[in-house]
């Protein structure tokens, strides 16, 4: 990717950044300018060609932030200045508008997971912010913002099947609300990780949950899933007086925060999670910035029973058991001991979303594949070789740099930026699961390739140099020291080998330029096989939150949440407001404090030492709440580098006035 940085200082706390890159489409200029409700159709009209250029399935978060990312460009593969993409957006309701619970004065009336979001496409920066931000009013930016991006061609239905027509090699979806299958050139699954309902449960239902509910009559109705606990079910809205218990460390923060704000004492709670679980009290935001008075704290919610909290803490492994209480509804007993509650929250993880579609009744739904049979075993990790989140060589450490340090989404082997099917946000997370891949086994594969179709005069020297491009041998043998140490050499031979330095046939400069390139690739791999080692993924969905972690702050850097998803979004899809996620020096500076002094002084070789240790230093107190890393916003980042632009010109000016006073004073000869 190709990136043009402009620098210019438009006052004290802006500053210009000018981007181009490879893109996918030209938008229609005009479209932010598309006022009021759009309608959803009914029944899409097939575009000329019979075929959409790009069916985005879901209308949430993640297909917001991908219509929204779509490139602007005349150059990308033959797409004119004036073509307008033909796009449609397919899906039920964006779940934060009213499916996942909403009450004005509750925890429930802010989206609950992440310190900062981003909102692409508004500006030439993607605006971020760190305040609580209301659940409808995110849900009608989402929807105003696929509006704008599909013209209005919003198709209100469920997708059930995705598939290719072997004919035309276009795809056909099938809907639930059109009788034909619609036709598209390029599919993007913006799923999500699933919306729990009454009707479609998409929680993983506990087996001691399911057990219960086959014998436990009325008593069976006091235990609901998280989002039907929102919405009030069962009487939950007025529960002063009950004891409640939560089960899950992380999804159910929600719903131990949102009896905070129901008036439920911190002593009628019981949170249960695993012996070594973390309360997920970190991606909690601030009920008292919206006025509202909560009965207690994360913080106090976060200590354990013996320390005057809720968490009860027992042996997972073991289970439990549900049975009706004497007192109370239900009685629970754990290996901690026993207690009794009026009412048990789930909250243990999502089954939907992804590339499956929930059908069935409550407590008994089945995963349905949406993709024919066949094509989830050829989805592949969308690795960051656009090193958005690491730079290939930043430096030495736990975290060392690499596009193999992270993936940013799924893709069908062979998609390109106009054709073929991509997996992105949390619906990545929740199919990458069963993907067995790294980057090492993807170079592998791309270099055979490549080796294959090369000509005599570079197979079979590279044959001889470097054996390992043909043959499949494991890659921890690869990255072993003695083999990485004589790479150098070997490399070096066979430049001077096809450069007929070694008195062999001269050889065109294309083919030699290729072999280059080749090479280079090869180097990547051994630095890949280097760094990660023994250590190499081969679960897909850990790779996904790699880079994050490394550069996010903790509150942000789950690939499920919403702000990690935008990031993964907006590199995934070579986003053109990639500042977004760094700066144009490339990082975003939640790296370590030698990371960003050696990135001051590459870039800024004219602060001083000392100045920029202080810079360094103030840095890293601003970036905690005392408890962990809060990150920056995009304007903080902006603001930061306009300082160091500053401080940079600043001593460049003092340092060229000293060189030049000292020639003027210089004796004539």
């Amino acid at each position: 990717m190709v990136v043009a940085l402009k620098l210019k200082i438009e006052d004290e706390e802006q500053l210009e950044l000018a981007t181009s890159s490879n893109t996918f489409a030209k938008m229609k200029s005009g479209m932010d300018q598309i006022d009021g409700e759009v309608k959803e159709a009914n029944s899409p009209l097939a575009p000329e060609g019979g075929a959409f250029d790009l069916i985005c399935v879901g209308r949430g978060t993640s297909a917001a932030a991908y219509l929204t990312n779509l490139k602007r460009s005349a150059s990308q593969e033959g797409i004119s200045v004036d073509q307008q993409l033909e796009v449609l957006a397919i899906g039920k309701d964006d779940p934060w508008a009213g499916a996942r619970g909403y009450e004005k004065g509750k925890y429930s009336q802010c989206i609950n997971q992440a310190e900062q979001f981003i909102n692409p496409g508004e500006g030439k920066f993607a605006s971020s912010s760190i305040d609580p931000v209301d659940r409808m009013a995110f849900a009608a930016t989402n929807k105003k913002k696929i509006e704008n991006a599909a013209l209005g061609n919003v198709l209100d239905a469920e997708v059930q099947k995705i598939e290719r027509d072997e004919k035309t090699g276009l795809w056909k979806i099938q809907t639930d609300a059109t009788g034909n299958p619609l036709m598209a050139r390029k599919v993007v699954l913006a799923t999500g990780a699933g919306i729990e309902t009454t009707d479609s449960e998409y929680h993983y239902v506990p087996p001691e949950v399911a057990q219960f509910r086959e014998t436990g009559g009325e008593a069976a109705k006091r235990i609901m899933d998280l989002d039907q606990f929102q919405k009030g079910h069962e009487g939950t809205k007025e529960l002063k007086d009950s004891v409640v218990t939560v089960l899950g460390p992380n999804a159910g923060t929600d719903a131990v925060m949102e009896l905070a704000t129901r008036n439920v004492p911190l002593e009628n709670v019981n949170w249960m999670m695993g012996k070594n679980d973390t309360p997920g009290t970190a991606l909690t935001w601030d009920v008292s910035s919206k006025d509202i008075t909560p009965t207690f704290t994360a913080e106090q919610a976060s200590l354990d029973r013996g320390k005057g909290g809720p968490v009860h803490r027992y042996n997972s492994k073991q289970g439990f058991e549900i049975s009706a209480g004497k007192e109370k509804a239900l009685a629970i007993k754990t290996d901690a001991g026993v207690f009794e509650t009026d009412y048990l929250v789930y909250a243990t993880g999502q089954r939907g979303g992804g590339i499956n579609r929930a059908v069935g009744p409550q407590g008994k739904v089945t995963q349905v594949p949406m993709l024919e049979k066949g094509l989830a075993a050829h989805l592949e990790p969308v690795y960051d070789v656009n090193q958005r989140f690491s730079d290939l060589y930043e430096y030495d450490g736990p975290h060392k740099g690499g596009a193999w340090q992270h993936v940013v989404g799924l893709q069908l082997k062979g998609t390109t930026s106009t054709d073929g099917l991509e997996v992105i946000g949390a619906a990545a997370m929740q199919a990458a699961r069963d993907v067995k891949h790294n980057y090492m086994d993807d170079e592998l594969c791309k270099l055979q390739d490549m080796a294959l179709k090369s000509p005599a005069e570079i197979g079979d020297p590279a044959k001889k140099w470097l054996p390992e491009i043909w043959e499949n041998v494991a890659f921890s043998n690869i990255g072993d020291a003695k083999v990485s140490d004589d790479y150098a050499g070997r490399k070096e031979k066979l430049l001077e080998l096809l450069e007929g330095k070694l008195k062999i046939k001269e050889i065109e400069e294309e083919p030699l330029k290729q072999l280059k390139e080749l090479i280079y690739t090869f180097e990547l791999r051994q630095k890949a096989a280097a760094d990660l080692g023994a250590d190499a993924a081969k679960n897909v969905s850990s790779a996904l939150a790699k880079g994050l972690q490394r550069t996010q702050p903790v509150t942000v850097a789950d690939p499920r949440l919403i702000y990690g998803a935008q990031l993964n979004i907006a590199a995934q899809t070579e986003s053109f407001k990639e500042e977004q996620i760094t700066t144009p020096g490339g990082i975003n500076y939640n790296e370590d404090q030698q990371t960003i002094a050696m990135y001051i002084a590459q870039v800024y070789p004219y602060i001083p030492r000392k100045t920029a240790n202080e810079f360094v230093a103030e840095l890293i107190k601003k970036r905690t709440d005392g408890k962990h890393l809060r990150g920056f916003t995009g304007e903080d980042r902006k603001k930061m580098e306009g300082v160091l632009i500053r401080l940079n010109a600043k001593y460049e000016k003092i340092v060229k006035d000293a060189e030049a006073k000292s020639r003027s004073f210089r004796p004539k000869l």
